[in-house]
């Protein structure tokens, strides 16, 4: 059988080994992403190049779910399994 090369994970998956990771037990959490934007000229060479974006995931963070939060996204800490 091959070895795995790649594993997915859902967002609630995300949350939900955060808080398991801090020790969290009480309230509804979510994750924020944080993200960065930089323009640019960029192409495979001078005679391609044109206006460009780049994107980057800066962090990942915990954070208490509002009553907006979508109800996917949102992880009960007090419901994990010990």
């Amino acid at each position: 059988m091959a070895e795995p090369t790649a594993y997915q994970f859902s967002l609630q998956e995300v949350i939900t080994a955060l808080l398991k990771e801090q020790g969290i037990s009480e309230g509804n959490w979510t994750v924020s992403i944080e993200f960065g934007f930089a323009a640019l000229i960029a192409g495979p060479n001078p005679a391609e190049a044109s206006p460009s974006g780049i994107v980057q995931v800066r962090n990942l963070s915990l954070v208490k779910a509002g009553p907006e939060t979508p109800l996917h996204l949102v992880v009960s800490a007090a419901a994990l399994e010990k």
